[in-house]
């Protein structure tokens, strides 16, 4: 049995041999596969299973099963043979695939030699999953995952969001232990640790001193007075000459009395109430409300103003009307009066005159002696009038007129006078008009309007 017929070229038949996995009943049968993973058989009943199989007895038949993960079996082999530790699949020889984080190696010594591959657990910060040959690095900051984003344990200054089941690294200032603990907050100082003890670097204004023998850990004090630090491991540092307080790099924020910062350096600025000396002893800025006099070099306050408290304010019988300090006595710009509560100035502020009592504001438009509220002018000098919008001075020397629009151009004459009829006459002149129910004349009494 097991061999099926098959013809030649002669036409004569001649039996040939079934295949490994095939079987036939003689005569004139072909051969038929036998079961599954059975390698060689008679009939139902299978006489040699195929690797990774073994046989199995069920109703009198002989089958083959499949040997479960992890072991193996020759063909022909009775039973199932485990695989190394942590082999997911092997042969006689070698590990083929490996169980999760772990991955295929050679073997060290001390280990069953009869094997050529072993199967050995994943460095920190890798994975593999079941059946994989080689480990896959975790993400950044994990030192156990499951796949490529899923960590279970973190490194050292990292810690575990369970909400996403990444790794985020300590702030400044914090650290961790690493694993699954949270991050901690350092000693006072330290803008980098490891532990809660010591420090690796220092915040700014804190000085660095290393311990004993120790190459990297070390202290963090905060620098005294007229002291700094650039941070890092870098030790506290004086402060420039006369400088009571500075920041990272040496630049002052505070001097010592009679100097001022000037380029993030003490000068040297002995004069009164000043903020600022740019060159030694010279201000060049005064304190807030205080006035700079270049020439004296002096800081002083204003008229009516005295010293309180560093700064100026008004004396008594004076108040600040955000222009100057003014007199009580009710006069609006009034510096002082003639008597208090008499309504009646004595002198007014820079910009304004006294007029009757009043101060009346300076006009700033050329050839005018007054102005109103407004910036009207009122009163012109030198012979002018004003205008008749009040913006500026203009002759107006034609007899008897009262008002002109520009030089010389009579717009209104004086009661009883009548303008000449040509306005754009440059020689415009007031006339008398004697002739009844009459509105302009051209030359005397010679009518050019009636009513």
């Amino acid at each position: 049995m097991n061999f099926q017929p098959s013809s030649n070229s002669s036409m004569n038949f001649v039996c040939m041999a079934c295949m490994s996995g095939q079987f036939s009943m003689g005569g004139i049968s072909m051969c038929q596969s036998c079961g599954m993973n059975c390698q060689t058989c008679n009939g139902n009943i299978c006489t040699m299973c195929m690797a990774n199989s073994i046989p199995v007895n069920s109703s009198g038949n002989t089958s083959c099963q499949v040997c479960p993960m992890a072991t193996f079996a020759l063909a022909g082999d009775a039973t199932c043979t485990i695989c190394p530790m942590n082999c997911a699949s092997c042969n006689q020889m070698m590990c083929l695939t490996c169980n999760a984080n772990f991955q295929l190696s050679m073997p060290t010594s001390g280990f069953n030699t009869n094997y050529t591959q072993i199967c050995s657990p994943c460095p920190s910060g890798q994975f593999s999953m079941l059946g994989a040959t080689v480990c896959m690095p975790c993400t950044s900051g994990c030192t156990g995952c499951t796949n490529s984003t899923f960590c279970t344990s973190c490194s050292p200054n990292f810690q575990l969001n369970t909400t996403t089941d990444t790794c985020i690294q300590c702030s400044s200032g914090f650290f961790s232990t690493g694993g699954v603990t949270q991050c901690m907050l350092c000693a006072p100082g330290c803008s980098n640790c490891d532990n809660i003890n010591t420090c690796l670097s220092c915040m700014v204004n804190f000085g660095f001193t290393l311990m004993t023998g120790s190459m990297t850990q070390g202290n963090c004090a905060m620098c005294g007075p007229a002291q700094y630090s650039n941070g890092f491991q870098s030790s506290c540092t004086a402060c420039s000459s006369n400088c009571l307080n500075c920041t990272a790099n040496a630049v002052c924020t505070l001097c010592e009395p009679n100097f001022s910062i000037f380029n993030g350096m003490c000068v040297s600025c002995n004069v009164s109430y000043c903020s600022l000396c740019q060159i030694p002893n010279v201000c060049a800025s005064c304190m807030m409300s205080f006035n700079l006099d270049a020439t004296l070099n002096t800081c002083s306050c204003g008229f009516n103003y005295s010293v309180v408290n560093n700064s100026c304010g008004c004396q008594n019988g004076f108040t600040d009307n955000m222009q100057g300090c003014v007199s009580n006595c009710g006069v609006p710009n009034c510096v002082s009066c003639q008597a208090t509560g008499s309504n009646q100035c004595a002198l007014c502020l820079s910009g304004y005159i006294l007029d009757g009592g009043q101060c009346t504001l300076l006009c700033s438009i050329s050839g005018c002696g007054m102005c109103n509220t407004n910036g009207e002018c009122t009163s012109c000098v030198n012979g002018g009038i004003p205008n008749l919008d009040g913006s500026q001075c203009i002759q107006c020397m034609v007899p008897g007129c009262v008002q002109c629009s520009s030089n010389n151009m009579c717009s209104l004459c004086s009661a009883g006078l009548i303008l000449q009829s040509t306005s754009m006459d440059v020689n415009q002149q007031c006339l008398s008009c004697d002739v009844a129910n009459c509105l302009s004349c051209s030359s005397n009494n010679n009518c050019a309007m009636c009513a």
